[in-house]
This record gives structure tokens, C-alpha cells and sequence, in this order.
């Protein structure tokens, strides 16, 4: 079988590796230039010396599943057990260790990992069996139906691009974000029962963030890897420093990397505004600004910056279910993410390989 995969996230990766071990041909069509969706890294530069974490920075690890691909992340020494050197900023700037602020439960039930050579080695990982497109927006679908299959004039679907290329499948899986997923199969909806599933992820909102990466040249001593706060503005400080090579310091040879991550709140006018190129250098400012009450005046001076906003940063409302089919065995279609179950990378892993194993794809 033919699948299309739209959307390079953990949810279509962990889906599309999963069908291509049962031996399904599993094409990923992402319109960005790389895969892992917020499992993302950025370069200071093409030398690739000083990294980025500017998306998810760390993640948790509770099922059976998801540790079995950590262990094989582990293994090729892609990731690394997180929280040791992570603090929560308490009443009069007091750093209480981060998992001591967890429940006991919580710290029974979830392991923290983080990645050692960039979160987006893992997507890369995850990837070695797929056919990744990168740089392919998708336009919409078209459905010719079951009976062209069977009669083998044609594959069930078509996949429309907007720069007019089209690809035939078998099967397809939305794997993007709700919104993005709904103006996809509402092209399609007048010609196959797609009204159930666009009904469903039609309720589904997110909340933004908005980051900034900062190389700063100091002499200073930052021994934490993550700082995480309760502030209006600022709600994490990634020392990406000591999160990647397991230093504590700085200096003028070994210039420090932090990713300052923004509330919801103080993102919203980020990712709506019309005046990006006035909005986005004022919040960067408000972020270094207050990460320097913290740190120190020096985070206001980096020696290279670059902000990013992230529209579909956490799903406030996840479905209850592990993902959507339209129930057709003769022409599967299907929506995962991490808006089902929850919003975590766990969330989205097992949305994935959940859909995998649906028989639709089994048939």
C-alpha cells in the first residue's frame, strides 16, 4: 500500500515509521525544510557550532511505547536523562530543583529526557525509513473512490500541491496541526465523508509561544540547564550550554546559548500581528530585558539573536481519542497529532503508531 503521510511531526514520523516496518511504501510530504515539527534546532550559523533547542527543549516519558524509542534514541546516544540541573524560580528568586516540585507520583510514573546533539536529530532518526519531501505544501485532496482502486485505473486519492505537482496513494494520513488539518480535507469534503472528522477537530484551540535564541559572549557561571518561572512575560530559560555539552560556564572563547521561552499570553500579539517586523523585535527585547533580571545585564547584548513564534504550541483542548479515520478500508484516511489525548511528544508518539495500527492499514 501507497500511504501519504502530510506533516513531518513526531505523530506522522512515529506513524510512518510503524507502517513502514509492516511493509507499506510511506511517503511524508512536510512544507517546512525539515522534519520533527517543534521537535526543532536552528544554527547560529552554517558551521553548525552553536545549536538551538527553540521548540520543545525536554520531554517526559510514562508508556511502554514511548520508552522503547527512547531506549533506541538512547542507544545511538541522541538523548539524555533531563531534570537534574533544571529549577523552578521560587518566592525571592529561590531555584528549587524541578522535580522536587513534582508529586511523588508524577516522579514514579514519568522519566525526563532531553536530546544531546538537537531535538531535531530525532525526527531525523525517526525518519531513516520513509520517504521525507520536504518543502511540500499540500493543497488539498481529491478523491476518486473506491471502485477506481478496484478497478486499478487509478489510487483511491490524490494529493495537491501548491505548486500544481500531484500524488497519487492508496491512503493518507493528515499529521499537522488541527486548524492546518481541517483546510486540508475540507477541500474534500463534498466529495467523501470527511464532515465527521472536520466537525471534530473544528473545536480544537492552541495556544502560542513565542522564543528567542540568544549567543551570548560572558564570562559568567551558569551551572542550570533550565530555569522555569510563574512571570507575565518569561516562563523558561534553556541554557542550551549546558543542556548540549555539559558545561556550566561561559567565556570569551566558549560563548554561552539560551532560548528564552514566552507565556501563551505574551505570544498571542506575536503570532497575530500584521507588523511582525515591529512586534517581534519589541517582544524579544521584553524577554531579554526580564531574563537580565535573572541572569544579569549581559543577556541584553548577545552576540548573535533570532526570534521565532510558535501558533500551535500546546493544544488547550485535546480530543479524547488517539486519532480519526473515515472508516473507508478501500480508501483509508486518517488525522493524528498532539492534540489527541493531550499535547506532549509522548501525546503525538503514540497518536501515531496508535493510527498505525488501525486495520485500515492492515487490511
Amino acid at each position: 500500500m501507497k500511504i501519504a503521510i502530510i506533516g513531518a511531526g513526531i505523530a506522522g514520523l512515529s506513524a510512518g515509521q510503524a507502517l513502514a516496518k509492516k511493509g507499506h511504501e510511506v511517503h511524508v510530504f512536510e512544507k517546512s525544510r525539515g522534519v520533527g515539527g517543534r521537535i526543532a534546532t536552528r544554527y547560529s550559523d552554517e558551521s553548525a557550532e552553536h545549536r538551538f533547542d527553540h521548540g520543545i527543549g525536554f520531554f517526559s516519558v510514562q508508556s511502554e511505547a514511548f520508552a522503547n524509542q527512547v531506549d533506541h534514541w538512547s542507544a545511538k546516544d541522541l538523548v539524555k536523562p533531563w531534570g537534574e540541573h533544571a529549577y523552578r524560580l521560587g518566592s525571592e528568586d529561590q531555584k528549587i530543583p524541578f522535580l522536587e516540585t513534582l508529586s511523588s507520583s508524577q516522579r514514579a510514573l514519568k522519566q525526563w529526557f532531553t536530546s544531546t546533539q538537537g531535538m531535531n536529530r530525532l525526527g531525523k532518526e525517526m525518519s531513516r525509513t520513509v520517504h521525507v519531501h520536504p518543502n511540500a505544501h499540500v493543497s488539498g485532496l481529491t478523491f476518486y473512490g473506491g471502485d477506481a482502486h478496484e478497478q486499478k485505473k487509478k489510487k483511491p486519492w490524490l494529493i495537491n500541491f501548491r505548486d500544481s505537482n500531484m500524488v497519487e496513494a492508496d491512503a493518507v494520513i493528515v499529521a499537522t496541526p488541527a486548524p492546518q488539518a481541517y483546510g486540508i480535507l475540507n477541500t474534500c469534503h463534498d466529495e467523501v465523508d470527511t464532515y465527521k472528522i472536520i466537525r471534530e477537530i473544528d473545536v480544537v484551540k492552541y495556544l502560542p509561544t513565542f522564543t528567542v535564541m540568544a549567543l551570548v559572549d560572558s564570562s559568567k557561571t551558569v551551572p542550570w540547564s533550565t530555569l522555569l518561572m510563574d512571570s507575565p512575560t518569561l516562563q523558561l530559560i534553556s541554557n542550551e550550554s549546558v543542556k548540549h555539552d555539559y558545561r556550566v560556564g561561559g567565556g570569551e572563547e566558549e560563548p554561552i546559548r539560551f532560548v528564552l521561552h514566552s507565556t501563551h499570553k505574551a505570544a498571542e500579539k506575536a503570532v497575530n500581528t500584521i507588523n511582525r517586523e515591529i512586534v517581534w523585535p519589541q517582544l524579544q527585547a521584553q524577554l531579554l530585558k526580564e531574563a537580565s533580571y535573572i541572569l544579569g545585564d549581559w543577556i541584553q547584548h548577545p552576540l548573535w539573536s533570532q526570534s521565532h513564534a510558535w501558533r500551535y504550541a500546546e493544544c488547550e483542548n485535546p480530543l479524547k481519542v488517539p486519532y480519526l479515520t473515515n472508516g473507508r478500508k478501500e480508501a483509508p484516511l486518517a488525522v493524528v497529532g498532539d492534540y489527541f489525548q493531550g499535547s506532549s511528544v509522548e501525546d503525538a508518539y503514540l497518536s501515531g503508531i496508535a493510527c498505525a495500527e488501525n486495520e485500515l492499514f492492515n487490511s
